[in-house]
């Protein structure tokens, strides 16, 4: 397996799995928030938000699996 490859298999791998983890712990603050039982005070609006769809979560999920894929048939093949 070639270097440029590898890098571009474990950068997906990373990508997908660090979108995945933003996706479960989306921080819903409703949870947590004591004072805010009244919904008075609106969350701020993060840069991250449209990481947050499930959209991002199935296609991250579709990329992590397909990248695992590969390098596993990749390293098997290859002896």
């Amino acid at each position: 397996m070639s270097m440029t490859l590898a890098i571009l298999l474990s950068a997906l791998i990373v990508v997908s799995g660090a979108v995945i983890v933003i996706n479960l712990l989306d921080g819903s603050r409703e949870l947590h928030d004591y004072w805010n039982l009244d919904n008075e005070y609106e969350p701020s609006q993060s840069k991250l938000d449209w990481l947050r769809s499930s959209i991002a979560f199935y296609s991250a999920s579709a990329v992590l699996v397909a990248s695992a894929g590969i390098y596993l048939w990749i390293r098997h093949s290859s002896g």
